[in-house]
Parts: C-alpha cells; sequence; structure tokens
C-alpha cells in the first residue's frame, strides 16, 4: 500500500501523507502532564478540513481523554492513538465529559469507519454511562465537538492524516 496518494485540488496537485507512520514514530514515553498538538486534515473528496489536535498517548492521557473540560474551539479536537489495532467491541464513554461530541473511529490506513454522536454524562457511577462502541477495528479515534463532522458533509470513508503541502 502506497504511503501517500495524489489529490487533485483545483489546479493544484496536493501531496496527502497518512498520518499513521507519523504517528508510530511519536514517542510514546511522554508524561501525562506533557500536551502534545498536531495540526491534520481530515479529507473528504477533494475537500480538506484542518484542525489542532491534542494527542493523547500515554496511559493517563487516554484514559482521561476530555473528561472535567467544558469548552472546546471548533477547529480543535483530540487524537487518541493506540499501539495496537483495538477490536470493534471497544468503545468510549462520556463519564464526567461536559461537551457533547463525535467521535470519529479511524483504521490502520486512517479512514473513518464509524462515526459516533456522544453526549455528557453526569452519573455519579461511571457504570452508569452508555459505552459508544466502535463496530470495526480502529487504531486511531478523533474527538470533536458534536456536529462539526455533519456540517462539513464528512462521513464514513473519508480520511484522517497530515495536511497536505503543495507541491509544484
Amino acid at each position: 500500500m502506497p504511503n501517500s496518494i495524489e489529490l487533485a485540488a483545483g489546479s493544484s496537485r496536493w501531496r496527502y501523507q497518512w498520518l499513521l507512520p507519523l504517528l508510530l514514530l511519536l514517542p510514546l514515553v511522554a508524561s501525562a502532564s506533557d500536551t502534545t498538538y498536531l495540526p491534520i486534515c481530515v479529507t473528504q473528496g477533494d475537500r480538506l478540513y484542518p484542525l489542532s489536535v491534542e494527542l493523547a498517548q500515554t496511559p493517563e492521557q487516554l484514559q482521561r481523554g476530555l473528561m472535567d473540560r467544558f469548552w472546546l474551539s471548533n477547529s480543535a479536537g483530540m487524537l487518541f492513538l493506540y499501539r495496537r489495532l483495538q477490536p470493534p467491541s471497544s468503545g468510549f464513554w462520556m463519564y464526567r465529559t461536559h461537551i457533547p461530541l463525535t467521535a470519529a473511529f479511524i483504521n490502520a490506513e486512517g479512514v473513518i469507519v464509524t462515526l459516533q454522536p456522544m453526549s455528557p454524562c453526569d452519573a455519579i457511577d461511571p457504570a452508569n454511562c452508555p459505552i459508544y462502541r466502535a463496530d470495526h477495528p480502529y487504531r486511531m479515534v478523533l474527538e470533536v465537538n458534536r456536529g462539526w463532522f455533519q456540517s462539513r458533509g464528512i462521513g464514513l470513508g473519508a480520511r484522517v492524516g497530515r495536511c497536505p503541502s503543495i507541491s509544484r
């Protein structure tokens, strides 16, 4: 499988590098207090949508996610990175998460395979919060404000990766 594809964008040619090879090179030794941001693009057809995402890659970051936050910029999100492919039965919950979100479950090739709208859960007991399942194996999950994907016409099959640079 090629590491990149050529996408025509108007009269310019864009070189789209998949995010996964870059992410596999990122060190996974940061402490829970370290915050790393990465610019990414979601691509649907020939349309590109940039985001600045906070990376969740340590066990602590993966567990905490966006808990206890009350606001998320419309041009931001959180990207959860897993060392191994996660099973379809695995999922996310919204315990102590106060922002309505949508989770895009992304396979190892950078393709969105499931979109799950998720509602905040204010239950005292986390067992009372629903689990939003992927229903497909996944390697990454992108969380953004609920409605972000829908308002841009982004659906299943869209790709998540590095933003392209113009090659001339």
